[in-house]
């Protein structure tokens, strides 16, 4: 993005960034002599990164289950409301989890152990069919291609939130449209925090956040699965002979206390 590239014609500039977008034309720094590799992100030795969730209005969610779920028709669900459960569904199972892998991000399995989980709801009916629905194996894939909209009339679904998820979200929608033609997807990248709000105020189906909910946001009805994780790269021209940053040289390197790349004594 604009920071990878700012930093690459800057040598004394700094920045962070996904490390999946992060490419040879910055260098990427170690962090308390931990280097940022999907390997290290995974087992959680590097200290910086972040995991992606879609995140739901309860009461919607249990809607969509409900009327997909226990056996009431599926033209009585609103089309807007089963694509977003779908596209939910499609993004934990095992081609969505592929492509995340793929797209250079830690899928959720992977990172966590464990398939797409919902914060704070695990009892609920629609918490426990997500993870059904999105389990690792065959059967949810063939769910989540002949979960489309029954009537094949178009069908538009809005994604609000996180910058950082819109990359990775945007290649998810591309797959899951070559399966469903019939849905438009716009997103709007507002940032992590709009996008909740988003949600919660019923303007678009599905919010991306690149943090944990708030215990205020979940009291509010907020529901979020995490479907991957990734790394944050701190970044500097490839020119720069710095390799490795502490924790503490980048809080102080951000407050404004170090302002001179000389000031930093582990140059080689």
């Amino acid at each position: 993005g604009d920071v990878i590239t700012t930093v690459s014609q800057n040598p004394n500039a700094i920045g962070y960034a996904s490390l999946a977008a992060v490419k040879d034309n910055v260098k990427a720094l170690s962090v308390g002599k931990v280097k940022p590799t999907e390997e290290t992100v995974k087992d959680g030795s590097y200290p910086l990164r972040q995991r992606f969730y879609l995140v739901v209005r309860a009461a919607d969610e249990a809607k969509a289950w409900m009327h997909g779920e226990a056996g009431h028709g599926r033209g009585e669900m609103e089309a807007a409301e089963r694509a977003a459960r779908d596209f939910m569904v499609f993004a934990g199972s095992l081609r969505g989890q592929a492509i995340i892998a793929q797209a250079g991000y830690v899928p959720m399995k992977a990172a966590l152990q464990s398939d797409v989980r919902w914060q704070n709801a695990p009892e609920t009916a629609y918490g426990a069919a997500l993870q059904t629905r999105a389990g690792q194996n065959a059967e949810a894939e063939a769910a989540v291609q002949a979960g489309g909209n029954a009537t094949d009339k178009p069908v538009r679904l809005v994604l609000v939130g996180s910058t950082a998820m819109a990359p990775l979200v945007q290649t998810l929608v591309e797959a899951y449209q070559g399966m469903h033609p019939e849905v438009s997807v716009e997103l709007q990248q507002t940032g992590s925090a709009a996008g909740i709000t988003a949600v919660l105020a019923g303007a678009c189906q599905i919010g991306m956040s690149s943090r944990a909910l708030t215990e205020t946001e979940l009291a509010a009805g907020a529901r979020a699965a995490c479907i991957a994780a990734d790394g944050i790269a701190v970044i500097v021209h490839r020119r720069n002979p710095v390799r490795e940053l502490s924790t503490e040289t980048l809080r102080r390197i951000y407050i404004g206390e170090i302002r001179r790349w000389e000031n930093i004594r582990n140059m080689s």
